[in-house]
């Protein structure tokens, strides 16, 4: 028995523009790629949509990406390190020198990188230099999805090349750091963070011109002029022109033929309530992303203590997007890899630290797990705080003390004298050397003396 060692199926049959025939199964023409790309950009303007992003980019960006080189060479984990711009994990080293004249800016990659979630892809275009006798990253150029008019894939799903607007040249896929979001067989398109918020997002849009509409025709009432008793057509007509144009404002007035008389209509009965119908949708586009904690202050049924429940929830999908953004990088830092070292050579990998697992870092904590020993004072600890409360760089030429045997030494008495420490027996239970123990002390035995006869 032998295994397969190629397909008898398809996952597509490639017609062609493939992405357009799997997206047959999308029903709304406005999200059939690649008239989905404007939809799209329109909806991520909404305040709440807007909203909704920030929630997932803003964890995500402000997580710790590092280079992990676990099981690597020190010389592929430094050249990967240099050209992505990442520290390596373990080590809270800042990047030393001058302004980066090739290779990546994370903070920026990864801020267009994470357009992904509204388009559903977004590919960057590799760049290497040739320095020293090898290959470095140069740059990750972003080729926006709006200007990509086809996908060229094989019948294994697999993306070959893409084509530009405006361009007869391809871009092979192998040149390509494509972000992808929930893919599924050929459709390198992927799925829109925004596509369940579509009907509630074209709902609310249209409830916001209703809503506006009722505030500016119904809030000063409707105009109506009477026209005298037997008044001809054309004094009818007057004053309806007369009505019509009456608007609301600080100098607004009219002027009556002998006659006439002007009234203001308010409304009568019930009206759908609008703004409350909005609210809905609103709360509807946050469900979608599971960010229902961005509803929690307006929402008027529900428990706020679900809120931490609701985080957690926010956190696994922070924690999902991270692993696609180190699936995808990872793949460019092997290729990186392969082209100086060859495919026997391990490589590295972009890993993201637990995102919005951020505990409140204080000294008095620090100084909690200082004492309790659960961390010791060492340079990398020393690093880290102040990476973290933005202090300055501790001096190179000053060296580096242990804190607790600096405390100790303050703390010892001096050879000129001084009060002695306090001993057990002078200290209460507590330590608390300001009221002594008060503990009744035994009668010393007498001493034996001698005597000597006269």
């Amino acid at each position: 028995m032998t295994a397969p060692r190629a397909f008898s199926g398809y996952v597509n049959d490639n017609m062609g523009w493939t992405p357009a025939y799997l997206d047959m199964m999308e029903y709304v023409p406005d999200l059939v790629w690649p008239d989905s790309i404007p939809t799209f950009s329109k909806m991520r303007n909404d305040p709440q949509i807007a909203g909704v992003l920030a929630s997932y980019s803003e964890p995500l960006k402000h997580a710790p990406w590092a280079v992990d080189g676990e099981g690597c060479r020190d010389e592929v984990v430094q050249v990967v390190a240099d050209d992505f711009g990442l520290p390596i994990q373990g080590s809270y080293e800042k990047y030393r020198g001058g302004a980066r004249r090739r290779g990546l800016q994370w903070d920026e990659h990864l801020r267009m990188a994470l357009q992904y979630l509204v388009y559903g892809h977004m590919p960057f275009e590799e760049r290497y230099d040739y320095v020293k006798g090898q290959y470095r990253l140069a740059e990750l150029s972003e080729r926006m999805p709006a200007t990509i008019t086809m996908m060229n894939v094989d019948k294994d799903g697999h993306l070959i090349d893409v084509t530009q607007f405006g361009s007869t040249d391809v871009i092979r896929a192998q040149n390509l750091t494509w972000y992808v979001h929930e893919r599924e067989g050929a459709a390198w398109q992927g799925k829109s963070l925004l596509r369940p918020a579509y009907g509630a997002w074209l709902l609310k849009n249209e409830m916001w011109r209703v809503h506006g509409t009722s505030i500016r025709r119904f809030g000063m009432g409707i105009p109506y002029v009477e026209a005298p008793p037997g008044a001809l057509p054309a004094q009818v007509t007057q004053a309806q022109q007369l009505a019509s144009a009456m608007r609301a404002g600080d100098q607004s007035g009219a002027g009556l033929p002998p006659g006439f008389k002007l009234g203001l209509a308010g409304m009568t009965g019930t009206v759908p309530d609008a703004l409350a119908f909005i609210q809905y949708l609103d709360e509807q586009i946050a469900r979608m992303a599971l960010a229902h904690v961005l509803t929690l202050g307006s929402s008027q049924t529900g428990s706020r203590a679900l809120g931490d429940t609701f985080i957690d929830l926010l956190q696994m999908s922070w924690n999902s997007i991270a692993k696609e953004i180190e699936n995808t990088i990872t793949k460019t830092v092997v290729k990186l890899v392969n082209y100086n070292w060859g495919e026997g050579e391990p490589a590295p990998r972009i890993c993201c630290g637990t995102v919005g697992d951020d505990p409140t870092l204080t000294a008095a904590v620090v100084a909690q797990l200082l004492s309790a020993g659960g961390i010791q004072p060492d340079p990398m600890l020393d690093e880290f705080l102040r990476r973290h409360w933005k202090m300055p760089e501790r001096d190179p030429s000053t060296p580096w003390k242990d804190p607790t045997l600096v405390a100790s030494a303050s703390a010892a008495p001096s050879s000129g004298g001084g009060a002695p420490t306090p001993t057990p027996e002078q200290t209460g239970k507590d330590g608390n050397t300001e009221a002594p123990a008060m503990t009744p002390k035994k009668a010393a035995p007498a001493k034996s003396t001698a005597t000597t006869s006269a």
